[in-house]
């Protein structure tokens, strides 16, 4: 395993790296104490979980963020001192897939890096998923990709997982627990409001009407689901052009 590891403070560096190399004695750790050297260092080494301070000299971790998830679903965790909610939300809407907040304990860490480590193994290694195709709608699974009205809509890792998830199984409702499950994994701790506030942000990217959702619909007490005929079979829409253009 490679690890990216992107912190100004040299003792949370040292402090991260021996607890990356006791959990995974054969993993490989590249350190960088600047946002551009991390960028230089992502592009050099390609790693499989990326781990970033928000507040890092010449390129910001928002900025590292952004970069990064132009070319990359690479698993990302955010660390932050004294953090406001509107600078952790701007990180997670970025593309980040977790944040801890410092002071934090290595063991936390560990076992969030673990969680998404198991959450990314299949979908690097389970063969394809077809594709959903819905009127106004492609949801390409292969490459994590959402084309609305043949228009390109940029979710992170867990925004996908929950809007696929919902349209895997339309006009159903699923249930909060399997919701949280499917999208973060039946180890972690998330609520109710977590997955309110994940759901938030998708109907937001997907232009819809709180009042009147299109796609996502909230069952009370019970769950949510996607809003549509079943998808049409073996179809899919070329990302660049709007459904059902040849």
């Amino acid at each position: 395993m490679r690890v990216l590891l992107v912190d100004r403070d040299e003792d949370i560096l040292n402090a991260v790296l021996l607890g990356f190399r006791l959990e995974w004695p054969d993993c490989s750790v590249v350190t960088e104490r600047d946002g551009q050297a991390g960028l230089r260092a992502f592009a050099a080494h390609s790693p499989d979980i990326v781990v970033l301070d928000l507040n890092l000299p010449n390129v910001d971790g928002f900025e590292l963020v952004r970069a990064i998830r132009q070319v990359s679903d690479v698993p990302l965790i955010l660390l932050s001192s004294r953090p406001t909610e509107d600078s952790l939300i701007r990180g997670l809407d970025l593309g980040a897939d977790d944040y801890i907040v410092k002071p934090f304990s290595i063991f936390t860490l560990l076992a969030r890096v673990r969680a998404l480590l198991r959450r990314a193994a299949p979908q690097l290694s389970v063969s394809p998923r077809q594709s959903l195709v819905f009127p106004d709608l492609t949801i390409h699974a292969d490459r994590q990709q959402v084309i609305l009205r043949g228009e390109e809509v940029q979710l992170t890792p867990a925004e996908f997982r929950l809007l696929y998830e919902l349209a895997s199984s339309p006009n159903r409702v699923i249930p909060n627990r399997d919701l949280q499950e499917s999208v973060w994994g039946a180890s972690w701790q998330v609520t109710a409001n977590d997955l309110k506030a994940l759901v938030y942000r998708v109907r937001h990217k997907l232009h819809e009407d709180s009042a009147h959702p299109r796609f996502i619909e909230n069952q009370r007490r019970l769950g949510y689901r996607f809003v549509a005929q079943p998808p049409l079979p073996h179809q899919a829409a070329p990302a660049s052009a709007p459904i059902g253009q040849a």
